[in-house]
């Protein structure tokens, strides 16, 4: 008697997809962990995190910009309290 040898029986064979990414045959492409179907998300994660440093301070010096803007916001949301909506021009 032979033995019957299935899928997955056989050693995986891999191929890479038009995005360079490796994977199974006949595995789906967003079987593929940690990996999205399109490619300009996946370009943009991996330049993300390679760029990590450099996007905190961007945040950090857009929050410095920002406080200008929301002072006198306030400044001029309490004089619109105070003074005008107080009937007081």
């Amino acid at each position: 008697m032979t033995a019957v040898r299935d899928a997955t029986d056989s050693p995986a064979r891999i191929t890479t997809d038009t995005v360079g990414r490796r994977r199974r045959v006949g595995e789906p492409a967003a079987a593929v962990v940690g990996r999205s179907r399109d490619p300009a998300r996946d370009l943009l994660r991996s330049t993300m995190r390679e760029h990590r440093a450099d996007l905190r301070g961007l945040a950090a010096w857009s929050l410095l910009e920002a406080v200008p803007a929301v002072v006198s916001g306030l400044a001029v949301a309490k004089a619109v309290d105070d003074g005008f909506l107080g009937g007081r021009p």
